[in-house]
């Protein structure tokens, strides 16, 4: 049997709640990034993380990247979460913005929320200034006109409709991976369109 594993890295509780759902249709328990333990990452077959994206930097990918290097890379399903709607634009952002140097990574991207109450300083910092950032542009893109109303108020569009294609996608690959970990993952085949199914910046 294929050995999952469900991390995330979660702000203000978002991308936790997707770590939930898609544990529940998977059969998996959700892990906090900082708890995973390298004997635990190293018996994966396959892993499949979730964060938020903070100043268009995925939560946790560094670390996790870290991590799977010192114990052997592995296929990787990644999820982010965020503010932003769900758009293939949305989407782009997210993989120009953290993976330039990968082709075609296995990435789905979750409308998530804001929860201004829970930023920390230097979070609400980075908030003001992306959307001052915002407000100085002669010409938004129609979404970016939808955006910039709701940072600074608190929001939540999360929806367990949006996890179905990761699950069905994370179903599939699980079917042929090898059953070792450390064997060679399978190609990516994955597209912008087709991995578009929530999130934010």
């Amino acid at each position: 049997m294929k050995n999952l594993l469900l991390l995330y890295a979660s702000q203000t509780g978002f991308t936790q709640r997707y770590a939930q759902w898609i544990g529940q249709a998977l059969g998996l328990a959700p892990l906090p990034l900082e708890a995973c333990s390298k004997q635990r990452l190293a018996a994966a077959d396959l892993v499949i993380f979730g964060g938020s994206v903070r100043g268009g930097i995925l939560t946790g990918q560094a670390k996790l990247e870290r991590l799977c290097r010192r114990v052997g890379d592995r296929p990787i399903v990644w999820f982010a979460t965020g503010i932003r709607p769900a758009t293939p634009r949305t989407l782009e952002l997210v993989r120009k913005n953290n993976f330039a140097r990968e082709a075609n990574p296995l990435l789905f991207y979750f409308r998530g929320g804001l929860a201004p109450e829970a930023l920390s300083p230097g979070d609400r910092t980075l908030l003001l200034c992306y959307r001052a950032m915002l407000r100085r542009r002669r010409a938004l893109e129609a979404e970016d006109e939808g955006l910039l109303p709701l940072l600074g108020t608190a929001s939540d569009y999360t929806d367990p409709a949006q996890i179905a294609p990761l699950v069905h996608r994370v179903q599939a690959l699980s079917e042929t991976l090898p059953g070792k970990a450390g064997d060679a993952p399978p190609e990516a085949t994955e597209t912008a369109n087709h991995s578009v199914i929530g999130g934010t910046l």
